[in-house]
C-alpha cells in the first residue's frame, strides 16, 4: 500500500502556506495542549503545533516524498529561469519548506523559512505580507525546536507588522494573537497567554461569529489556559462551552470534538 498523508493545503495558510499559492491572510491556527510530533510517514497531516486540526482547509492527497521532491524542482526551475531572489523562487522556497516541516524534519524547515524570510526582507522589505508570513512560519518551526522565547519574538514581530498592514481585526492579526498566547503558554506565563487568547476571542466573537471553528479554538485554548494555572473548574467550563459548539457546528465524531471531550476529562 503506497504510504500517503494528506497535504492540508489552507486556504488561511495555517502558517505553513504561502500567501502566493492560496490566501493566507486568515491567519494560522494552533489549538490546545500538545505537540503532536513527526510521525510515521503513512499518516496524515491532521495536526498543527499544538494538537488540532486546522480550520478551513482543502485537503490534497500526495505521497510525501513526491510533495518534497515537486517542490525541490520547483525552487531549481524558478531559480534558474527567474533568479534565486525572484518572488515566486521564494514562494517555492517556502512551501519547500512547509512540505519537509510536515514530514517533521523541523530543523531543515527553519533553515529554508530563514532563507525565505531574508530573501523576503531584501527584495520586498519588512512590511510586506509575503515576508510577515515567512515570520510566522520560522516562529513556528523554532517553537518546535524549543526555541520558545525566539519564537515569541517573531510572533510579536509579525503582529505588530500585520496590525500596522490589515488593522487589529483582521482575521490574520487575530491569529498573531492568538500564535503569540501559544508561545507565552509554552514558556509558562499564563496569565500573560490568558490576555492574548481573550483578545483573540474577543475578535474573533467580532468578525467570524461565535461557532467558527477560530473561534472554539481561543474557547479551547482559554480552557487549557486555566488548566494550566491550576483553575480546573474555569477550564471544565470553557472546555464544555467549546465542546458544545463543535457537537453542533463539526459533529459528534469530528476530532476536535473527540478533543474536547478527550480535554474535558483532562479537567475533572
Amino acid at each position: 500500500m503506497q504510504k500517503e498523508q494528506a497535504l492540508r493545503l489552507h486556504l488561511d495558510s495555517d502558517a505553513v502556506i504561502d500567501h502566493r499559492q492560496q490566501d493566507t491572510t486568515q491567519g494560522f491556527k494552533h489549538g490546545h495542549s500538545r505537540h503532536p510530533g513527526p510521525g510515521p510517514k503513512d499518516q496524515t497531516y491532521s495536526k498543527n503545533i499544538d494538537g488540532e486540526l486546522p480550520s478551513s482547509i482543502v485537503p490534497i492527497t500526495l505521497p510525501v516524498d513526491d510533495a518534497e521532491r515537486i517542490q525541490r524542482q520547483t525552487v531549481d526551475d524558478r531559480a534558474l529561469l527567474l533568479g534565486p531572489d525572484h518572488p515566486e523562487t521564494l514562494a517555492s522556497i517556502n512551501n519547500l519548506a512547509q512540505a519537509i516541516y510536515f514530514e517533521g524534519r523541523y530543523a531543515e524547515a527553519e533553515v529554508l523559512y530563514k532563507q525565505a524570510l531574508a530573501g523576503r526582507e531584501k527584495g520586498l522589505g519588512p512590511n510586506h505580507l509575503d515576508t510577515i508570513v515567512s515570520l510566522n512560519n520560522l516562529a513556528q518551526a523554532t517553537i518546535y525546536l524549543g526555541g520558545f522565547h525566539q519564537g515569541e519574538v517573531l510572533y510579536a514581530r509579525a503582529l505588530a507588522l500585520g496590525k500596522a498592514v490589515l488593522g487589529e481585526e483582521h482575521p490574520y492579526v487575530l491569529q498573531n494573537t492568538h500564535n503569540l498566547g501559544g508561545s507565552l503558554r509554552k514558556q509558562g506565563r499564563h496569565k500573560e497567554a490568558e490576555q492574548l487568547y481573550r483578545i483573540a476571542l474577543a475578535g474573533r466573537t467580532k468578525v467570524l461569529g461565535p461557532e467558527h471553528p477560530d473561534t472554539m479554538q481561543s474557547i479551547n485554548n482559554l480552557g487549557g489556559t486555566f488548566e494550566k494555572m491550576g483553575t480546573y473548574e474555569k477550564a471544565e467550563e470553557f472546555y464544555r462551552k467549546a465542546l458544545a459548539t463543535r457537537e453542533k457546528v463539526l459533529g459528534r465524531y469530528h476530532a476536535d470534538t473527540l478533543q474536547s471531550v478527550h480535554n474535558i476529562a483532562g479537567a475533572l
